[in-house]
């Protein structure tokens, strides 16, 4: 017999103190940039052809279509931010949404000279 994972019908986005985020902002973009910045198409159809506007807001914690749940799509690797209804950013991720286990991961390249590198929000710990 398969087993069969049981999957939320809605993602649900949440806010830094894991409460449902509403009123919030989605960005979706070019992998390993800022989404923000460089957009890329997102879909409310997992066919690519009804276009979701950036950024894709939030109700309750569900990202919106005409205000009801919805999930949306995209055809190659992205990067994703989320800010609350401040513009506050709640988590970034430059690449495939690397967010897991309460951490964001970035990666920054460096030149053996450089000491300082932007980072997407105030992080609690940093890793080398």
């Amino acid at each position: 017999m398969t087993a069969l994972s049981i999957q939320p019908a809605y993602p649900i986005f949440t806010d830094t103190a894991g409460q449902p985020l509403d009123n919030g902002y989605i960005w979706i973009g070019t992998v390993n940039l800022s989404p923000q910045v460089n957009p890329i198409a997102v879909y409310w159809d997992a066919a690519n052809t009804i276009a979701a506007p950036l950024p894709i807001r939030t109700l309750n914690g569900y990202p919106s279509r005409n205000g009801t749940p919805a999930r949306f799509y995209v055809a190659s690797d992205y990067s994703i931010q989320v800010q609350d209804k401040n513009g506050s950013v709640v988590y970034t991720s430059l690449n495939d949404n690397a967010f897991s286990g309460g951490a964001v991961s970035s990666n920054a390249i460096g030149d053996g000279v450089q000491t300082i590198f932007p980072v997407s929000s105030v992080p609690s710990a940093i890793f080398i």
